[in-house]
């Protein structure tokens, strides 16, 4: 067989495409050699995200929408991510400003003190061995909660993708009638 140029360009993220600005992203260009390609093609979204393939030797060129199966292929392999993952996504941002806010607070509490300002939670709390600060005890469940939800639903789409992938779909009866001319 023989193998021929391709030019593929595409300007689209691995995930979450509603996430991302399509024009602050670069466009990837790579030029490959195949005997086995699809004819030349374009396929855009009003957003600017992009995927292309030509080459020199095709003549015509597919122009359109996404096809719901590339879609499809993209966000999540056929199966709807669990809405737990966006939630906890939320819910980290929220725990990591109260750390950076905690951190912040524990590190002017001995010139707050000095001043007179009176401060909380800088006590220590004894769990086993070791002495931890009060305001850490608050603030590092709230930093394992969005992953532990994470971690569920992970397992909880992998045990749906198990399940879809085992019931499979039963193979059609094709009858053929002879035919009279």
């Amino acid at each position: 067989m023989v193998k021929k140029s391709i030019t593929q360009s595409i300007r689209f993220p691995p995930f979450d495409s509603s996430n991302w600005i399509a024009e602050a992203l670069p466009i990837t260009k790579k030029e490959v050699t195949s005997s086995d390609y699809a004819p030349n093609f374009t396929i855009e979204t009003k957003d600017g995200w992009h995927i292309q393939q030509s080459s020199p030797d095709k003549k015509g060129m597919y122009k359109g929408d996404f096809p719901e199966v590339v879609h499809n292929r993209r966000v999540g392999w056929h199966l709807v991510p669990n809405k737990i993952h966006q939630r906890a996504r939320k819910l980290i941002r929220y725990s990591v400003a109260v750390l950076l806010i905690s951190l912040l607070y524990l590190a002017f509490t001995p010139l707050m003190e000095w001043v007179g300002i009176p401060t909380f939670g800088t006590r220590s709390v004894r769990l086993g061995l070791l002495d931890y600060p009060l305001l850490a005890t608050i603030v590092v469940p709230m930093m394992l909660i969005p992953i532990l939800m994470r971690i569920g639903a992970n397992f909880h789409d992998l045990r749906r993708q198990n399940s879809f992938l085992k019931q499979a779909p039963h193979a059609p009866e094709i009858e053929i009638e002879h035919a009279s001319s």
